[in-house]
């Protein structure tokens, strides 16, 4: 029956969207580990309380973007779920990365925000494949204002 399967263009943007799932339940099995290994600096229970606080955000974040996958995949909303996702993970990485002191974990946790940074990018080289976003390029070395 019609919507209860994905177009050939929805197939497009399934494997960015778990790719960005992926990503996530990898840096909550980062974020185990290194409570593990690196207990010392995440010793304070000030600390393990924000953690929890923040990545008690993630499940319902992956959630979200799962249900967003089933047919009929409604792109806006997957879009938006994804970005939702991204910006936890990231806020998480940026949490968690200065409380650990192994070059391996900090190594590691580098590599998931590079996945995190490729999985959003591979989402909005779908939207603009398909016409439904616009690349624009952004001068970084100009202000808010334009001035350089």
């Amino acid at each position: 029956e019609d919507g209860e399967t994905w177009t050939d263009n929805d197939k497009l943007i399934i494997s960015p969207l778990i790719g960005m799932i992926k990503t996530a339940a990898a840096l909550t099995k980062k974020c185990f580990d290194a409570l593990k290994k690196e207990s010392t600096n995440i010793s304070q229970q000030l600390t393990y309380d924000e953690l929890h606080d923040k990545f008690s955000r993630t499940s319902p974040a992956v959630d979200d973007l799962a249900l967003t996958i089933y047919p009929p995949l409604d792109w806006e909303e997957a879009k938006q779920a994804a970005w939702k996702l991204k910006q936890i993970l990231e806020e998480n990485i940026d949490y968690l990365s200065p409380l650990v002191e192994s070059p391996e974990t900090k190594q590691r946790l580098e590599f998931i925000k590079k996945a995190v940074t490729h999985n959003a990018a591979e989402i909005q080289r779908v939207f603009i494949q398909q016409g439904l976003a616009e690349l624009s390029l952004v001068d970084s070395s100009t202000n808010e204002r334009g001035n350089t």
